[in-house]
């Protein structure tokens, strides 16, 4: 099956809900038209990066209302859409969350399961790995620093994960040399569990002047980048991936690498 993805590396505003939502609308609008099946959006690209415990408090106790405008923004759209927000766990401790809708329905919720020095001054971390069922495959998310835990994709993989969503919010660096880290780790993520990689990081200025650059890439099972971009425009990565490839690799004898590790764990 052939399936059309875009990482979206969208410009966004810290703490301004509504001009970040009309931003991922007009995306959807523009993946409409483009006949995209997954939009991958960045890390809290609803919130925008925040250190703001307070604000970040305000924000994530308006998630029932963000939902709702989801659900009227997603509900006219055949695509998956991968987005980023701030919530509260059981507690009542901040959580950095991914969301994934179709067609006006959340499928699930990925909750930030390793968190940076920075961030675990204000978030709680998340305990599960999970892989979600879609018309396009099977869809595991990832958010910024957990793509540098190796076991998190073999998590995935074992899960017989098709795609793996990686959406950071990375400041620092320049596009150029943002693009240059993430090509170093990347590509083994998807050649070693056998699947796509999408990724894509979120633009913005925080209120300290730290600069997010606009990056995304898109990697093939074998660790081929289909198709990458990175620079200072409101920009969609975009390319067809097939997800036949991976069923080629899980029928031969020596491609697929993460097979006696779930046989292993299935006995």
């Amino acid at each position: 099956m052939k399936i059309k993805v875009a990482a979206i590396s969208m410009k966004t505003e810290p703490g301004d809900i509504q001009k970040n939502l009309d931003c991922i609308r007009d995306w959807i609008a523009i993946g409409n038209k483009q006949h995209y099946n997954i939009i991958c959006f960045p890390e809290l690209c609803i919130s925008g990066y925040l250190k703001d415990a307070a604000r970040l408090n305000l924000i994530a106790h308006q998630q029932a209302s963000v939902e709702i405008d989801l659900q009227e923004i997603t509900s006219n759209s055949e695509a998956l859409i991968s987005v980023g927000l701030p919530e509260l766990d059981s507690e009542g401790n901040l959580i950095i969350a991914q969301q994934l809708w179709l067609q006006g329905k959340k499928l699930g919720t990925h909750y930030k399961t390793r968190l940076s020095i920075n961030e675990k001054k204000i978030f709680s971390e998340g305990n599960k790995t999970m892989v979600f069922d879609t018309p396009y495959g099977r869809v595991g998310m990832q958010l910024c620093y957990e793509s540098h835990f190796p076991e998190i994709a073999s998590q995935q993989a074992d899960q017989l994960a098709d795609f793996i969503l990686m959406s950071f919010a990375s400041p620092r660096e320049t596009a150029s040399e943002k693009m240059d880290r993430l090509m170093r780790y990347l590509p083994a993520r998807a050649y070693d569990n056998s699947c796509f990689v999408v990724a894509c990081n979120n633009q913005a200025i925080d209120s300290k002047g730290n600069r997010f650059p606009g990056v995304s890439m898109i990697i093939d099972p074998k660790g081929i980048v289909l198709e990458e971009w990175y620079g200072d425009n409101n920009q969609a990565c975009v390319a067809e991936c097939d997800t036949d490839e991976i069923r080629r690799i899980r029928n031969s004898r020596m491609g697929w690498f993460r097979k006696d590790q779930i046989q292993n764990n299935s006995s």
